[in-house]
């Protein structure tokens, strides 16, 4: 056999022992179980709430010294999040998680009698969303609890009585297949008196257990600029997620999608879908929508991507992609006081 043949038959055995060394490694390299993957985001998730809760400033992507300090800083600028205009007038049953109603599916509901007392009620909001509290108009401030009132006044018009096809009367919740959690508040939730008030009071969970997405209602005061997701918005998406991912029957979920309508100041509104990927936080955000009693082109399209339905054919148990050791662990499941 000639030398020729003799280095190429050493190369050959060289390069198959060298494949086997990589297929032995590879092997060995075992996955995370789908308890592992999901027990890694709710670290992940559980750490961040405490992080934005001691965050001064009003907006996520404020890392100013003012803003947060020392090792919370440093932990808070791994903090992956994406943010993607969510265009509110898109077909319904193009969403990942979330299938808004079409303006002909919401007609087919048309609002039903209603009590003389819930009329005036109604009309009281309105009047206070227009002008402001009495109250507040004689101390000079018209527009002090002007965004509690706007999510009140949402909250109220997604529970009026509707008419069904087959004239059966119930809440909107009803024909879309959600239940509500009333006086619902996630994890962290609470106003506090040293920053801009905010607070997630109502809940809906699909009517259907085997799906874990969630819709909430929110309100805060600070001012709000377009595809800038808010201190207060996050905190509250990422509660809701924490919470959901301890609920015993939702164990094999490992995403939690999350739809909110957020009411910011100084009077106007948007919707942000949520999920998780194990990486990074996945935000769709809508433009800011201006919310006036004599125009109900903007609520009513809140109410349609309100009364969206969950799209059945999303997965949320899908292994998760992991950067886990470049993003904060949790160290403490308390949050801050």
């Amino acid at each position: 056999m000639c030398i020729r043949h003799l280095k190429a038959l050493k190369d050959a055995v060289k390069n198959s022992i060298a494949a086997r060394r990589d297929s032995i490694r590879t092997s060995l390299v075992t996955k995370p179980s789908p308890e592992e993957d999901k027990n890694a985001s709710v670290r992940v998730i559980e750490t961040l709430i405490p992080l934005l809760l001691a965050h001064a400033g009003p907006y996520v992507a404020d890392t100013s010294p003012g803003a947060i300090q020392g090792l919370a800083r440093r932990e808070y600028e791994k903090f992956r999040l994406s943010v993607d205009p969510l265009d509110l007038s898109r077909d319904p049953g193009t969403s990942k998680f979330f299938f808004q109603m079409s303006r002909l599916e919401i007609e087919q509901l048309p609002e039903g009698p209603i009590s003389d007392r819930v009329q005036n009620n109604m009309e009281t909001m309105r009047d206070v969303i227009d002008h402001g509290t009495p109250f507040f108009r004689e101390q000079g401030s018209p527009m002090r609890g002007h965004v509690q009132i706007l999510e009140c006044y949402f909250r109220h018009t997604i529970i009026l009585p509707r008419i069904g096809p087959k004239n059966q009367r119930a809440k909107l919740a009803f024909f879309t297949g959600w239940k509500m959690l009333l006086g619902y508040s996630p994890r962290c939730s609470r106003p506090s008196p040293i920053r801009p008030d905010w607070a997630c009071t109502n809940g809906w969970t699909c009517n259907d257990s085997r799906f874990p997405h969630f819709k909430a209602t929110m309100w805060t005061d600070a001012n709000a600029v377009e595809q800038e997701p808010l201190r207060a918005e996050v905190a509250t998406i990422l509660g809701i997620m924490a919470e959901r991912h301890r609920a015993e029957e939702l164990r094999a979920h490992t995403i939690i999608p999350v739809l909110l309508v957020s009411f910011v100041g100084p009077r106007h509104a948007r919707i942000l879908l949520a999920h998780f990927d194990g990486e990074r936080l996945k935000i769709e955000m809508s433009k800011l929508l201006p919310i006036t009693t004599d125009d109900n082109t903007n609520m009513d399209t809140l109410i349609r991507w309100w009364a969206a339905k969950v799209n059945r054919t999303a997965t949320t148990t899908e292994p998760l992609k992991h950067a886990v050791e470049n993003l904060p662990h949790s160290t403490s499941n308390k949050c801050p006081d």
